[in-house]
């Protein structure tokens, strides 16, 4: 049963993958993309396909953006590159910082002895069938809050976590704010008025393992290297003591579950400020 859980997680997660669009947000005066078998100037707006290529002097950069999500990637890497293959390094690059960041607030944690041993690269979902239970807890916990957003409804917001919003140069960067004395997996979902939600801190994944997101106690998680653009969504803070995979809830809030869990997780959410 778990293989099957975990075979169409990862079949879900391929399709949406490939059903992203993107579009250039920001670019320097030269650089250019190949389109229709041609070099050509790249400009704001433009539409882009996964199998272009661009084209980057040096000290110039491109922001990206992923129209689905609203996540903007900043390539600065001077040369031609394939634009598939550049915003895949550069994601990886993302979420190895929030890994690393994640890493280093599990071994002081587990060292202190404030909390259980979080391993941020275990949890494995093929051998760890609690951590299936609490995205599947978590599935059905998100699905009226997401749908009350949708109405006009503001959620119950924590008073332990907050989420906090810079606006910078028409990009906004966030913080986790924890005031609580244990550790949280967090998350941010954007919630659009129609269409579908999606996490925003991508983590790096593979078939049997991935990463997961922690904010430490009493502490401030800084996201200021990852921006998205502005628009009319609203960003909910997803916050919880218990393990769970973003890439899982996503689908799974995509495509409910038809039956309840009974395994419950205590979940925390607070409304960007």
């Amino acid at each position: 049963m778990k293989r099957i859980i975990v075979f169409f997680s990862i079949l879900f997660y391929s399709i949406l993958l490939q059903a992203q669009s993107f579009q250039i947000f920001r670019t320097t005066p030269n650089v250019q993309v190949y389109q229709n078998q041609q070099w050509i100037p790249a400009q704001k707006r433009m539409v882009l396909a996964l199998s272009d290529s661009i084209n980057i002097p040096n000290n110039q950069f491109i922001s990206i953006l992923n129209t689905n999500n609203n996540q903007i990637i900043e390539v600065k890497t001077p040369g031609k590159h394939c634009l598939k293959k550049v915003l895949d390094a550069t994601l990886r690059e993302s979420a190895n910082i929030l890994s690393y960041t994640t890493q280093n607030i599990a071994n002081a944690v587990s060292s202190n002895g404030k909390s259980q041993n979080y391993n941020v690269y275990g949890a494995t979902m093929r051998s760890e069938f609690n951590t299936i239970e609490n995205n599947h807890s978590l599935t059905f916990k998100l699905l009226p809050i997401i749908a009350g957003i949708q109405e006009g409804k503001l959620p119950k917001q924590s008073k332990l976590l907050a989420l906090h919003t810079t606006e910078i140069d028409s990009t906004k960067h966030f913080s986790i704010v924890n005031h609580d004395k244990i550790p949280y997996v967090v998350n941010i979902l954007r919630i659009p008025r129609t269409g579908n939600v999606s996490f925003c801190l991508n983590v790096d994944k593979t078939d049997s393992e991935y990463f997961f997101v922690l904010v430490g106690p009493e502490s401030t998680l800084d996201l200021s290297h990852i921006a998205l653009g502005l628009d009319d969504a609203t960003y909910l803070l997803v916050a919880t003591p218990d393990i769970f995979d973003a890439s899982w809830l996503e689908i799974g809030l995509q495509y409910p579950p038809q039956t309840k869990t009974k395994k419950r997780v205590k979940l925390e959410v607070s409304l960007s400020q």
